[in-house]
């Protein structure tokens, strides 16, 4: 065990695995790789109902077993606008605190967006357990690799302009940041992760300086002193990468003259009115970033531990400023709720364009990746229904973002912990929402 993970009790791989590649979609949802327009591209004002429920819940149960096949891209299909009634809120509310208790996890905050622009705020537990703080609509919170849906986007801005192109080679626009990649890797592979390179991330030799420093800033230049040999020629094959993101990040950086952090927020944070949505270590953030928590066993009555540093960046500055635009963003649910919203139905990027990101999942299914992953977006279906988004995991933060194009819907489920998975709650919510039967 390396000094990180003697430090925080579990495996280094726990910090940062599940930023990708974990099942975190839950039982209920399975791979599908094709893209559905929305009926309607523009986000309606709507009535927002605030959680204040501590109820139980029973919950659902699902199976399902992986799709293999990759259907074509399909044109929008109407479907009944669904409004939120008192008794669904009830309902919503009762759900999410049972799964808070159910599982022990110290905060959990969850936003539904409805077709008709009306949304559900849930929210259960604390955001701050020393101090007591609860967690409330407006909470951010660390969103790991959901971060990437923000970065995949922004390159995909830059290629509409044609400031960039997705098959050009990414090397030449890494010139003078030290950092040398094979001729043949291009934007479009380190987008939909086949470009082959390793993971720094998960490279234990990186625990120690982790461990010893938590709350040091870190380049990328350093970072890159960690990335481990290619795992297979550009091209070859699909592996989850967050050095991808980070020297996308960078490509970004290099070519506008500004920071991740002032592209973001010119470019979606403002625009879109994402108040809670910040990038760490960067720029601070408006509101108090939920805490991130450990756990060392699996019992739900288990206190949680607070995760290492003095709280600047969560879970810590170090592994923040390692990941960059891999991972840095900290954002409340209704705000990612939101930007789903607006990402995939076509408000941010041209409707074409998001099309373009989700086809893209097609060759990565080809490539033999067990989670259909796309330019930035992970495709799958939950209980039949084709969903768009991403998830996202630290140690100390975990959470599920989706689009259901069919019903335009989007869902936000946002935690402080990493132990229980938020997939499951994003299937019970949604199939309340959508007035599913239980399976």
């Amino acid at each position: 065990m390396g000094l990180i993970a003697a430090l925080l009790a579990v495996p280094l791989l726990e910090l940062v695995a599940g930023m990708g590649l974990s099942p975190i979609y839950g039982p209920a949802m399975t791979p599908d790789v094709s893209f559905v327009a929305a009926g309607s591209g523009s986000v309606a004002a709507g009535s927002t109902a605030r959680s204040t429920s501590e109820g139980g819940g029973p919950r659902a149960a699902s199976s399902a077993s992986p799709s293999t096949s990759v259907p074509s891209s399909a044109g929008p299909v109407p479907t009944p606008t669904l409004a939120p009634e008192a008794r669904l809120l009830a309902t919503l509310d009762a759900r999410i605190a049972d799964w808070r208790v159910q599982t022990g996890t110290p905060g959990v905050a969850a936003t539904i967006v409805f077709k008709d622009g009306s949304r559900w705020n849930g929210v259960a537990g604390l955001s701050d357990v020393a101090r007591g703080i609860p967690v409330r609509p407006g909470t951010p919170f660390s969103i790991a690799s959901m971060s990437k849906t923000f970065t995949a986007a922004l390159v995909m801005r830059l290629i509409d302009q044609k400031r960039l192109r997705i098959d050009e080679p990414a090397a030449p626009r890494l010139a003078g940041t030290g950092i040398t990649l094979d001729a043949r890797i291009t934007i479009g592979q380190l987008l939909d992760h086949t470009s082959g390179i390793g993971d720094y991330l998960v490279n234990p030799k990186i625990e120690a300086p982790w461990a010893a420093t938590p709350d040091q800033r870190w380049s990328p230049l350093q970072s890159w002193a960690y990335q481990p040999p290619a795992v297979f020629p550009p091209g070859g094959g699909f592996y989850y990468s967050n050095a991808n993101y980070m020297l996308l990040g960078l490509i970004v950086e290099k070519l506008t003259g500004s920071s991740m952090a002032a592209n973001l927020r010119e470019a979606f944070f403002d625009p879109l009115g994402l108040r809670s949505a910040s990038y760490q270590a960067v720029e601070p953030s408006a509101l108090a970033v939920a805490r991130g928590y450990k756990f060392l066993t699996a019992s739900p009555t288990e206190a949680p531990i607070l995760m290492p540093g003095n709280g600047s960046a969560v879970p810590f500055t170090a592994v923040i400023t390692a990941a960059g635009a891999s991972g840095s963003v900290v954002a409340a649910a209704t705000d990612m709720a939101t930007w789903a919203r607006s990402l995939y139905s076509g408000e941010v990027l041209p409707i074409a364009t998001v099309g373009q990101m989700v086809d893209d999942a097609a060759r990565t299914v080809a490539l033999a990746s067990r989670l259909p992953y796309g330019y930035g977006v992970h495709v799958v279906t939950v209980d039949g229904h084709p969903t768009y988004g991403h998830t996202g995991r630290y140690l100390g933060a975990r959470g599920a973002l989706r689009w259901f194009p069919l019903e335009g819907l989007s869902i936000a489920v946002l935690t402080n912990q990493s132990r229980a998975d938020p997939g499951d709650l994003v299937v019970d919510l949604v199939r309340l929402a959508l007035a599913l039967p239980a399976g």
